[in-house]
């Protein structure tokens, strides 16, 4: 996003990701299984949220996620996250309430 306007803009950025790190068609015929795998972390020194999953076998490769927002100029504030499950946060982004 660029702000083209003559005043300065403070404008919150709020992404979602719902996590597999698997074969589509596994997620599909198992979706709470497949999440039961994936571990999360949040490194404060890069911004980042990691995802991986648990490998279920010695011979499955581990994948990996990052999440991150790279920005430009200034930035206000400390970035935040928040695990939670995909029903509460749509509840609370219907609700228009804003998470710490």
């Amino acid at each position: 996003m660029t702000n083209l306007e003559d005043r300065d803009r403070e404008i919150d950025i709020t992404s979602y990701a719902e996590v597999v790190l698997a074969a589509q068609s596994a997620d599909e015929a198992h979706p709470a299984f497949s999440n039961l795998f994936v571990e999360t972390e949040f490194v404060p020194a890069h911004g980042t949220l990691l995802a991986t999953r648990r490998p279920r076998s010695a011979d499955e490769p581990r994948a990996w996620l990052a999440h991150l927002a790279a920005t430009e100029g200034v930035t206000l504030g400390t970035l935040q996250y928040e695990a939670t499950a995909r029903a509460s946060w749509a509840g609370a982004a219907a609700s228009g309430r804003r998470f710490p």
